[in-house]
C-alpha cells in the first residue's frame, strides 16, 4: 500500500511564508502612515477650505467685475468730456462736401461708440469658441461694410445729381463726411471690431493647433539655439 502524503507541512511551510511576507510589510505601511502629517494634507481636503475657497473665489470675482464696470463707466464719462474742448476748428470739417459739427463733437461721439463696444468684444472673443468668434466678427464686418455701401448709393442718388461739376469731384470726400458726421450708427466702428474679433479668433485657433507638445518643442528649439 502506497503511504498518503500529509499536506499539513505544506500548507504550514506556505503559511509561514504569508506571514512573514506580512510581517515585512507591516514596518514600511506604519513608517509611512507616521511620515504623512499634517502638512502633507493640502488646504483644499480641509473643511474650512472646502467651504472659503469658493467664496473668496466669488468675492474676487465679483470685486474685479465691479471694478471693470466702473472703469468702463468712467472711460465712457471721460471720453464724452472731449466734447466740451475748444478746439477753434468749428469748421473744421466743412468743404465743398458740405459742413458739419465740431471735429471735437465728431471725435467724442465717434470714441465714445468704440469704448462702448470694444470691451464686450474683447470679453466675449475670450469666452467664445474660435469659429463662433471668427463667424460674429465676420458678420460685424459684412454688415457694416453694407451699411458703409448702402451711405454711398444714399449719397449717389441724393447728392450727386445736384452737386455741380465742380463739387462732383468731390464725391468720395462726400461719402466719407457722411459716415464721419452718421454718428447715430457707428459703423467704423463696428467694421474695426468685426476685423478685430476675426484676427483674434485666428490667433486662438493657431495656438490651439500647435498644442502643449508643439510649445515644449518650441521652448526647447528657442533655448538650444
Amino acid at each position: 500500500m502506497q503511504r498518503q502524503r500529509n499536506p499539513r507541512p505544506y500548507r504550514a511551510s506556505k503559511l509561514g511564508v504569508c506571514i512573514s511576507i506580512l510581517s515585512s510589510w507591516g514596518p514600511q505601511l506604519d513608517m509611512q502612515q507616521q511620515d504623512l502629517g499634517p502638512q502633507d494634507v493640502p488646504p483644499r481636503q480641509t473643511l474650512g477650505c472646502v467651504v472659503q475657497e469658493p467664496r473668496r473665489q466669488a468675492f474676487g470675482r465679483a470685486v474685479f467685475s465691479a471694478a471693470c464696470l466702473l472703469g468702463w463707466g468712467i472711460a465712457l464719462y471721460a471720453v464724452l468730456q472731449i466734447g466740451r474742448l475748444d478746439l477753434r476748428a468749428e469748421h473744421g470739417i466743412c468743404g465743398p462736401w458740405g459742413c458739419g459739427p465740431p471735429p471735437e463733437a465728431l471725435a467724442a461721439c465717434h470714441l465714445f461708440w468704440l469704448v462702448l463696444l470694444f470691451p464686450p468684444a474683447l470679453v466675449i472673443g475670450a469666452r467664445l469658441a474660435p469659429r463662433r468668434v471668427r463667424r460674429l466678427g465676420w458678420a460685424l464686418a459684412v454688415a457694416a461694410s453694407l451699411g458703409i455701401a448702402a451711405v454711398v448709393v444714399h449719397e449717389a442718388i441724393t447728392w450727386l445729381p445736384d452737386a455741380s461739376d465742380w463739387q462732383r469731384r468731390y464725391f468720395v470726400q462726400r461719402c466719407l463726411f457722411s459716415v464721419a458726421t452718421l454718428v447715430e450708427v457707428p459703423l467704423p466702428q463696428l467694421l474695426l471690431v468685426g476685423i478685430t474679433l476675426a484676427a483674434l479668433s485666428r490667433g486662438r485657433a493657431a495656438l490651439g493647433r500647435m498644442g502643449p507638445h508643439s510649445t515644449a518643442a518650441a521652448r526647447a528649439e528657442i533655448r538650444g539655439s
